[in-house]
């Protein structure tokens, strides 16, 4: 097992004045680590997939994951990232070119990636699971990385 540690640095003088931050988070027990490069175009292309006790290539189990960022490695257009769950329920946000969206994981003991996702009437009591993850481009074609932490073993 190992040890990701993450680390935001803002670094920002505006009138003489210096306003940085860091923000640093470590996380524990790690036992496997995904980076992929996958190429979108605009038509919606499939990045991940979740299960619950998944086993096998190309489905995660939810409840192992620890941490996942997805980066938009394009130099000029932005993608649309779709959140989804097992129904028409879709989170959906905008990475513009150069950069990055870090999705948040509960830090419980039960870490699972979960959202607000919903196709109507927004109940901001009760979250979803995050079944896929999707990627659009919003012109021509994207690179979009995918760097994905893991803390158990996906068989």
């Amino acid at each position: 097992m190992a040890t990701l540690t993450t680390t935001v640095t803002e670094t920002l003088t505006l009138n003489g004045q210096k306003y940085n931050s860091t923000q640093t988070k470590s996380i524990a027990s790690i036992t496997q680590c995904l980076t992929t490069v996958i190429t979108c175009n605009d038509t919606e292309s499939v990045l991940l997939t979740f299960a619950d006790d998944a086993t096998g290539i190309g489905t995660f189990d939810r409840h192992s994951v620890s941490y996942l960022r997805i980066s938009n490695l394009d130099a000029t257009d932005y993608i649309t990232l779709a959140f989804k769950d097992g129904t028409a329920s879709v989170y959906a946000v905008r990475v513009d070119a150069g950069s990055s969206f870090v999705v948040p994981i509960s830090n419980t003991s039960n870490e699972t990636p979960l959202m607000f996702a919903t196709n109507d009437n927004a109940n901001v009591s009760t979250m979803v699971e995050i079944d896929t993850i999707t990627a659009d481009a919003s012109s021509g074609t994207v690179d979009v990385e995918v760097y994905l932490a893991l803390n158990a073993t996906t068989s």
